[in-house]
């Protein structure tokens, strides 16, 4: 049985995917809240006033971590994460020392923020991904171990990612790495649990997807394209087929690998 076609659409890397929501984060905290039903009649309070001075504080401050965030990828982009420092990042923020110690105390504190925005982009392309199997298929199970096969189908350059470079300095720190590994457990819950199969055919999914992965990542002999996409379609339909045999319906129905 083939596995499920979802409706294919270039997607951004994780390094656009990270301007993109940094982008969008700026945009949708620099509208300006909306009317109250009060109407400008109203006669503002002390409280009013306050909140008003701190909500312009409040956005500006919001505005300057994100830059400050923006500028590190930039850093590590271009020079790589041995070269971020607090110097580098501030002045290409065009923030003072001062004002980067605000916002983030420490070079751990800074990687740990950088580290959180990556693994909400990985979270963000993986949603998207299941939910285009979801829309092609409303009763199919399964969507989220295919969304995890179908991130690493086409191979990536982590010389050009910025965030292999913010995961690969967090394998060196005990607590960002929890971070990472508590990332995914929740991955695997959704795996084997969310997706209703059995806990094999979610681990099979996550061992595959994580494996291409870290061969991108370490650049470890990688497989041609057209292995890659054989041994990806091969696991998608065995996971299809799994999700078939849940429906057969009547108990001693023919297993999935007995069937033509």
């Amino acid at each position: 049985m083939a596995a499920p076609s979802a409706p294919r659409a270039a997607l951004p890397s994780t390094w656009t995917g990270l301007a993109c929501r940094y982008a969008v984060l700026t945009v949708a905290r620099s509208r300006p809240p909306d009317a109250t039903s009060g109407g400008s009649d109203a006669t503002p309070t002390a409280a009013d006033s306050a909140v008003s001075r701190s909500g312009p504080v409040q956005e500006r401050a919001v505005q300057t971590r994100e830059r400050i965030l923006q500028a590190a990828i930039e850093v590590i982009r271009t020079d790589g994460a041995a070269n971020l420092t607090l110097d580098r990042v501030a002045i290409a923020a065009g923030v003072s020392k001062g004002g980067f110690l605000y916002h983030f105390g420490s070079k751990d504190a800074l990687m740990a923020g950088l580290l959180d925005e990556t693994l909400a982009v990985l979270d963000d392309e993986l949603d998207i991904r299941e939910a285009r199997f979801r829309a092609a298929d409303p009763a199919a199970r399964g969507t989220f171990a295919l969304a995890y096969l179908d991130y690493v189908r086409e191979p990536y350059k982590a010389a050009d990612d910025t965030s292999a470079s913010i995961l690969a300095a967090a394998a060196l720190d005990d607590e960002l790495l929890a971070n990472t590994r508590a990332t995914f457990e929740r991955w695997q819950e959704r795996l084997m649990h969310d997706d209703k199969l059995a806990e094999t055919a979610g681990l099979l999914a996550r061992i595959v997807g994580d494996g291409l992965w870290l061969i991108d990542l370490f650049g470890l002999a990688p497989p041609t394209k057209a292995e890659r996409h054989e041994v990806l379609d091969l696991v998608s339909a065995m996971i299809s087929d799994h999700d078939a045999s849940h429906d057969s319906g009547a108990p001693g129905a023919e297993p999935p690998h007995a069937r033509p």
